[in-house]
């Protein structure tokens, strides 16, 4: 969201930081390189620091990544803020699902972490929002605000129970059930039993790294899991979002500005994903899938005949 309002900004004539279009091309996939270099380190770091203890850690790292905008007016650096950015990306969107799910009760797990997608959405609208009716400063200062204001509430919050189940700190984790279920702990040792129980078997099985090519299983879920990744990338959603301004200039006209439609294009990506949330359950994954796919390939295809007969013909489209 940041991308698609603030960018179009900094390319104009006399913009506060000078800068080419492949310049911001690079301002743009920092996030994506930092985010996809940190998968494996996030892993690592929130079994052996805590899930709750990484992603504050990442606030900070947000705050940092939003003073060097505010600070500094270089192409150079403000790469480096965004790569920043793209590291805290990938902690969090590792680190969340795990504690989510940890936290919560089996019975609403899968409404959670439904939710995460969902707020990144209103995260998207609110970058749009934001992004469009304030300065580039302003844009910051709001962004470095709210970096810190997210560990606040996370700081009261407790650890992951099986983080504790995990480091031998059984008292801790009764502790920690017990702020999450609002129950006494005599009323726990069942759950508490379940969660040493996931723990020990989980720690038991533990496979290789190599086992995802070797097993054939294990390869089968990597692949499946890959080709699922590689479609949503390739279906081009996340250059529309951040080129979401710039698509819609070249198509726009009325009474709606660009911006404003890239608000409306995301309130729209909100509301289809609260729909799919609540029919998940009732037709299944799969099939959500297909049809998905099969309209992602729909609207490219209309999008790419569209761009073609606007920009390589003398047709008249508006």
């Amino acid at each position: 969201g940041w991308s698609s309002s603030v960018l179009p900004q900094l390319l104009k004539p006399g913009s506060i930081i000078t800068m080419t279009p492949e310049e911001s091309s690079w301002v743009i996939v920092c996030v994506e390189i930092g985010c996809a270099l940190t998968s494996l380190p996030a892993g690592f770091a929130i079994d052996r620091f805590g899930r709750r203890s990484t992603l504050m850690c990442c606030s900070i790292l947000y705050a940092a990544s939003w003073l060097i905008t505010i600070l500094t007016r270089s192409v150079t650096y403000l790469i480096l803020s965004r790569l920043i950015q793209g590291f805290c990306m990938g902690f969090v969107f590792c680190g969340c699902p795990i504690y989510i799910s940890e936290i919560s009760q089996p019975s609403i797990r899968g409404m959670l972490n439904t939710i995460i997608i969902s707020l990144w959405y209103v995260g998207l609208i609110l970058s749009y929002i934001i992004g469009t009716y304030t300065s580039y400063d302003t844009t910051a200062y709001i962004s470095l605000f709210l970096s810190v204001a997210y560990v606040i509430p996370l700081y009261f919050q407790a650890e992951s129970p099986y983080y504790y189940v995990l480091k031998h700190r059984k008292a801790d984790a009764i502790k920690s059930l017990s702020y999450y279920r609002h129950a006494h702990p005599s009323d726990l040792k069942d759950e508490i039993k379940a969660i040493e129980d996931y723990v020990k078997d989980k720690g038991s099985n533990r496979s290789s790294f190599s086992s995802l090519f070797t097993d054939p299983v294990s390869f089968r879920c990597l692949l499946i899991m890959q080709i699922l990744s590689f479609t949503t990338i390739f279906t081009g959603i996340t250059a529309t979002y951040v080129y979401a301004t710039e698509i819609f200039s070249k198509t726009s006209g009325g009474s709606i500005s660009p911006e404003e439609y890239a608000i409306i294009m995301s309130v729209l990506l909100l509301k289809v994903n609260l729909i799919a949330s609540y029919v998940m359950d009732k037709i299944g994954r799969r099939p959500l899938v297909l049809v998905s796919c099969i309209g992602c390939f729909f609207s490219n295809l209309f999008a790419a005949a569209f761009f073609y007969v606007t920009l390589k013909t003398d047709i008249d489209t508006s």
